[in-house]
């Protein structure tokens, strides 16, 4: 089959596999927008300390030519918008129990996913590939400073070389022969699916551990990726957040609070950038970006793990609180019928903490979990505005079946599993004909 003939094919197949149609931005720069709805909420059955506790939130972010994340907070209970740290908090009291939740609509525009997966995936087989010219590698001098910095020495040391060495051997040719979206993909790849062993731990481990013990979680991951592409002079971040997989559903415990995640799970990233492309997801984990939507919380190039002190300091109040926490992304579609209503978080949240605490019905006494019932006719702070709830408690989300941690097979999911077959068919097929 003619190169450029299995290109278009396989271009036509994502093009057709696209669930969300693509926009024109100002700039004439093509891109693919989404909403979805963020919950977050909090029950504390009883605390040993008072404190104020601060709550996941996505906030505003911009990457020109990369990602555009709006956020509008829409409904909150019981917890109030710290603007200094741009996060919802509470104060928490020692021996009194407390519930307490915000809904946000979240907005996010990047790359069409399609783009990307069909830029990485032709990059990964042929590193020599780029979309776009080279450009001499040039980048703005804001990119530069915030996003370029020192490579870590224990990643220039001991990653690198067995980078090179891998890539020698699987291409047949050098770095110096790829172009920078070769480089960033494959290194990467090699990262997160070669070097390193997939290890799932609640505490982050710091890069040195990392590379010496040769595992790490995505968190770990996204560090030790984002040095060793800063080694090739290109700019790159630790991208975190959560990631959209209807149905997925995932529960972390941590000492003594619970944390439960419904249709996401947490997750980090690493996202470059290169001259002539812009931001580009790395993520050979999860597929944030390429395969699901993710919702941003914080882009960083700092990748030093938090101090022994601040762990323990996490671990501490974890230890003082009886707690479930419960984040939940919910799609537009399934919230529009109630988000104009000033009791649509309301009733979300009643039913999301519900399914919860039937989770955790071995760990938190009944009389506790009845206690956490917000009841009809009991009065509720929806933004600055008192009403009078007249809600039933008796609906219920439906349950689905936990899926494992390393992914939910979906229909998209089996759709993207179909295309990277044909791709592996296609790139089996150009070496024949070499």
């Amino acid at each position: 089959m003619p190169r450029e003939l299995a290109l278009v094919v396989l271009l036509l197949l994502l093009v057709s596999s696209a669930g969300v149609a693509p926009i024109v931005a100002s700039g004439g720069s093509v891109t693919e927008c989404y909403t979805l709805y963020f919950l977050d909420g909090i029950v504390v059955y009883n605390s040993t300390i008072s404190a104020d506790v601060v709550l996941e939130t996505p906030t505003n972010t911009q990457l020109l030519g990369g990602i555009e994340q709006v956020v509008e907070h829409v409904n909150s209970y019981n917890v109030t918008f710290n603007e200094s740290l741009r996060a919802y908090s509470f104060k928490l009291r020692e021996g009194e129990f407390f519930e307490g939740f915000f809904l946000s609509k979240v907005h996010v525009c990047s790359r069409p996913l399609n783009t990307t997966w069909l830029y990485t995936t032709l990059a990964l087989f042929n590193p020599k590939y780029s979309p776009a010219p080279q450009v001499n590698a040039s980048f703005s001098t804001n990119v530069s400073a915030d996003y370029l910095k020192t490579p870590h020495d224990k990643v220039v040391k001991n990653v690198i070389p067995e980078y090179e060495k891998w890539f020698s051997e699987h291409y047949g040719f050098t770095t110096r022969n790829a172009s920078l979206l070769g480089i960033a993909t494959t290194l990467s790849y090699f990262i997160q699916r070669v070097y390193l062993k997939y290890s799932a731990g609640v505490l982050p481990r710091s890069i040195d551990s990392t590379v010496e013990e040769r595992q790490g979680d995505c968190d770990d991951m996204a560090r030790v990726t984002v040095e060793a592409l800063n080694y090739y002079g290109i700019p790159a971040a630790v991208v975190s957040g959560y990631v959209y997989v209807d149905g997925f559903n995932y529960t972390i415990p941590v000492e003594n609070t619970t944390y439960i995640f419904v249709n996401n799970g947490p997750h980090a990233f690493p996202i470059a950038h290169v001259p002539g492309v812009g931001w580009i997801p790395l993520d050979w984990l999860a597929g944030a970006f390429t395969y699901y939507p993710f919702i941003v919380e914080s882009i960083t190039r700092n990748t030093e793990a938090p101090s022994e002190e601040e762990v323990e300091e996490f671990l501490e109040v974890h230890r003082a609180l009886s707690a479930v926490q419960v984040i939940a992304v919910v799609p537009e579609a399934t919230v529009k019928e109630y988000v104009n209503s000033s009791l649509g978080a309301l009733y979300l949240w009643n039913n999301l903490k519900e399914k919860a605490v039937v989770t955790l019905s071995t760990k938190i006494p009944r009389e506790l979990a009845q206690e956490s019932t917000l009841t009809p006719r009991e009065t509720v702070q929806v933004n600055t505005t008192t009403y009078t709830t007249e809600l039933s408690n008796t609906s219920t989300l439906t349950a689905t079946t936990p899926l494992s941690e390393q992914g939910a097979i979906t229909s998209l999911g089996l759709i993207t599993l179909i295309l990277l077959l044909v791709v592996v068919l296609v790139y089996l097929a150009y070496s024949r004909l070499k």
